[in-house]
């Protein structure tokens, strides 16, 4: 999804700004996400034909891999004003996650970094990860207006599909605009996912 949101945004650029920089720069966006993009469902063809097979099936992403999606967002987001960061507050020596909670605190950061691809204004976009007692904390947030430029439309189905993902785990989540100090607005992702096993709904 950040690499099909990536394309919509810089092809429309392409299309609707008559600056020969910008339009290469766009160019050059759209095709190394078309790559990486068409790289991702060539796996994707591969895993679905070998489903028959007796073969290792592929490893979850983790949250070790959100420098890729931070790097990728700020690639992607330079040309509408937006700079990603992440900040990890966890202890680097408490037990592993299990592993469907580190696979939906990663498709929650990978799904709010899209949004923010389609819709943030220009500013912040910031990932931060906390634990306290056995609560894995997930938080994104970006700016909230509008923006000039060409913008990616929404179904609103990511906001869904993540509600959907933190309940499943007997978390809690929520999302929307809020005051961000002097007069300007942030739009606020926030879950908090049960770290043990045994407290998750089955």
């Amino acid at each position: 999804a950040n690499h099909l949101s990536a394309v919509a945004i810089h092809s429309t650029a392409a299309l609707s700004i008559d600056d020969p920089e910008t339009s290469r720069n766009a160019l050059k966006v759209i095709r190394e996400n078309s790559v990486e993009g068409l790289a991702e469902m060539r796996r994707l063809i591969g895993l679905l034909r070998e489903g028959g097979k007796d073969e290792v099936p592929a490893a979850a992403p983790t949250l070790a891999a959100l420098d890729t999606l931070i790097e990728q967002t700020n690639t992607n987001g330079a040309s509408g004003g937006l700079a990603c960061s992440l900040e990890d507050t966890r202890d680097p020596g408490a037990d592993p996650l299990p592993t469907p909670v580190e696979l939906a605190a990663y498709r929650i950061v990978q799904e709010s970094l899209t949004n923010a691809l389609k819709h943030a204004a220009p500013g912040p976009v910031v990932v931060r990860l906390g634990q306290a007692g056995e609560l894995l904390t997930v938080e994104v947030t970006s700016a909230f207006g509008s923006r000039a430029g060409p913008t990616a439309p929404g179904s609103g189905a990511g906001l869904v599909g993540m509600r959907e993902r933190v309940a499943l785990l007997g978390g809690t989540f929520g999302a929307g605009a809020e005051p961000g100090g002097e007069g300007t607005k942030i739009w606020r992702v926030q879950a908090e996912l049960p770290v043990r096993e045994r407290e998750m709904r089955e």
